[in-house]
């Protein structure tokens, strides 16, 4: 089996990267697991669904890790948290191109889009703003929580697509960024 997960970052802040995991059991409790492009193999393990820990034995490697679920607010998907080695790590499963298109979500280059369907409660910035990493641009409300949606990176606001009180659908652009050199 081939699982395709988003590792976001923990502290909410950066880039979200890829990260496929491909399971392949060679014996009874013993699997073959590939993260990316490294392969683990000969490993084996227990789960203890009382208290959602998982146990596995790499060779000459002993290592417990505990798994927490829970809606993601941002998308019909499950977030996954990991514990192990005193680390924290945050996975969502990858929308399948499917999936993105059945829901409508489009693919808007140099845009900001709504991550769920909203009301915009707020708008802060305006056309011809230069925006910084992680700056407020938008305020959006669903289901009775709000949201500050950031810039993804340095740009230039182009077009502040929906307005104050704007009922919004999942995967439509709030803002729209300049291209670069224009």
């Amino acid at each position: 089996r081939e699982y395709h997960l988003v590792e976001l970052p923990a502290d909410g802040k950066g880039d979200a990267k890829p990260t496929t995991i491909s399971i392949r059991q060679t014996r009874p409790s013993s699997f073959d697991i590939t993260v990316n492009e490294t392969t683990y193999s000969n490993v084996t393990s227990t789960f203890s669904p009382s208290t959602s820990s998982l146990t596995t034995f790499y060779p000459h490697t002993r290592l417990s890790t505990t798994f927490i679920t829970s809606p993601s607010p941002s998308t019909p998907t499950t977030n996954l948290t990991l514990f192990t080695r005193g680390k924290q790590h945050k996975f969502q499963l990858a929308l399948p191109k499917w999936a993105e298109k059945a829901l409508g979500v489009k693919d808007v280059t140099n845009s900001v889009l709504a991550p769920m369907p909203c009301k915009v409660l707020r708008v802060e910035v305006k056309e011809g703003d230069t925006v910084e990493k992680d700056q407020a641009l938008v305020v959006i409300e669903s289901m009775k929580m709000e949201t500050v949606i950031r810039s993804p990176g340095r740009a230039v606001v182009g077009r502040v697509v929906h307005g104050v009180g704007d009922l919004v659908r999942a995967g439509t652009a709030l803002v729209e960024f300049l291209e670069e050199g224009k």
